[in-house]
């Protein structure tokens, strides 16, 4: 009996023993240590903030979202800025692009650079703010006196122009747009004087020896002139009435032409819209006249006033 109860004791510790060593099994394999892993995407950058205005970088003077300050024959410059954005990018955010152009085109991808309806800036400036997620840009342009007006009136009312930003951080594109109206320039350079040269009197000129008057879109509205006279041609001796100047929009000899008057004649000479980036568009007036046969001599000055009205 006595030997029975040892085995039992034996066996006991064992089986003890055993359960032991499984529950310290149990308890390495579940305190193991793990790795963890997660692959995050590149998102794309934004664009936080966007205006223009005319001071680079400066946010001072901020327009209202029409640009009706264009310049007659020449360029007005403006600057499209904003912020940029990239929240996983530590600081890789690489170049901004502007295109800036009327809508309509942008839309069908037909923007190709264009000075009446398609501006592109390749490379924007660049800089930092003390944010080491975004960086400020400023895209300059210099806007043409004869870019598509998008008001009524213009090349294109049923149009805007749109600021479409791109932003690249070297994997992904961020864009943004922003509607801008641009205002009709009425404008037309027209020469300060019309010299008929020497002639005898009682002579008249013809198309051979009449002034050629050329008149120069300087806006970008179609434009007609008007023009009269309010008083004689004032000479050495004596005056030359104001209907002995005539004018004309083909190349005739006087007496086929239109008297010039004191009240306000619209020639509707309709100088059009610039279409081409390098060649203004011109519109010509003929100008005739007749020198009376008697009494008058000398030199002879006069006003003919020539004003600049939408078509």
């Amino acid at each position: 009996m006595q030997e029975e109860k040892s085995l039992h004791y034996i066996l006991g510790a064992s089986l003890a023993a055993i359960a032991v060593f499984v529950v310290v099994a149990l308890v390495m394999i579940n305190s193991q240590a793990s790795t963890s892993e997660v692959d995050i995407t590149n998102s794309s950058p934004t664009v936080v903030d966007l205006y223009y205005e005319d001071t680079q970088y400066g946010q001072t003077e901020f327009y209202s979202g029409t640009i009706d300050d264009l310049a007659a024959g020449t360029t007005i410059t403006i600057y499209v800025t904003g912020t940029v954005q990239d929240l996983n990018g530590n600081g890789d955010i690489e170049s901004v692009e502007l295109f800036f152009g009327r809508d309509s085109m942008l839309d069908s991808g037909s923007c190709t650079p264009d000075k009446n309806n398609c501006y592109q800036v390749a490379t924007c400036d660049l800089q930092t703010n003390g944010n080491d997620n975004q960086k400020d840009f400023s895209c300059t342009l210099a806007l043409n006196y004869f870019m598509d007006s998008t008001s009524t009136g213009g090349v294109a009312p049923s149009d805007n122009w749109e600021a479409n930003i791109g932003v690249w951080d070297g994997e992904a594109m961020g864009t943004s747009t922003l509607d801008i109206e641009v205002e009709t320039l009425l404008g037309l350079s027209i020469p300060g004087s019309i010299d008929y040269g020497t002639l005898a009197l009682g002579a008249s000129t013809t198309s051979s020896d009449n002034q050629l008057m050329t008149i120069t879109q300087t806006g970008n509205d179609v434009a007609d002139v008007e023009v009269s006279s309010a008083a004689a041609m004032a000479c050495t001796l004596g005056t030359i009435p104001v209907a002995n100047q005539e004018w004309s929009l083909t190349d005739v000899d006087y007496g086929t032409g239109t008297d010039l008057s004191g009240s306000a004649a619209d020639t509707n000479l309709n100088v059009a819209y610039q279409e081409s980036d390098t060649t203004p568009t011109t519109g010509s007036i003929y100008w005739n006249i007749a020198i009376p046969s008697t009494t008058v001599g000398g030199t002879c000055t006069g006003t003919t006033t020539i004003t600049a009205i939408a078509s």
